[in-house]
């Protein structure tokens, strides 16, 4: 869609590398940092400071790129449902399974910026106000006020602009 107005998304969410925090987190709290697990039941889950996040649901990882992907599908088929003319073992397909990890559901644009870009163009949008994901859940799972951070400053991408916002700033 083009239009001569500007179109901004300003809720974007990019995925966060698999082990950004592990990799750039000063070494002595590495030990603490956030990473992304296989449990005993197969599913992957995320470690906040040595402790397995409560809000991590399994198979939550594997869904959290899921921009649009399979989206319309699973609206008709819950319709369908609500009417009682799916089949329970329809129904169940939408069900989470092991293999559906965190990186195989990265959609196109969630990890890269050239693609996000190009997503941005096709779409007809000039801007877009990018928030993380998976370090929203590290706020929500923080124990102490302390440790939790006032803001999670956005990232600004575009044609025109492509910079990162500090927390608070």
């Amino acid at each position: 869609m083009k239009t001569d107005e500007l179109v901004i998304d300003c809720d974007g969410h990019i995925l966060e590398p698999p082990d950004l925090w592990e990799k750039y987190i000063d070494p002595k709290y590495r030990d603490r940092a956030m990473r992304i697990l296989v449990g005993d039941d197969g599913f992957e889950y995320l470690e906040i400071d040595r402790k397995r996040a409560q809000m991590t649901r399994p198979g939550l990882l594997g869904s959290l790129g899921g921009m649009g992907r399979k989206v319309e599908d699973a609206r008709k088929l819950r319709e369908t449902a609500t009417r009682g003319e799916a089949k329970p073992e329809q129904v169940r397909m939408l069900a989470p399974k092991p293999e559906d990890t965190y990186l195989k559901g990265a959609a196109f644009g969630t990890m890269n910026m050239k693609e996000r870009l190009e997503l941005l163009n096709r779409e007809g949008m000039e801007k877009s106000i990018l928030y993380p994901t998976i370090g929203l859940l590290w706020k929500r799972n923080s124990s102490t006020p302390s440790s939790r951070p006032r803001t999670v400053g956005p990232i600004i991408a575009g044609s025109r602009i492509s910079a990162a916002t500090p927390a608070g700033g």
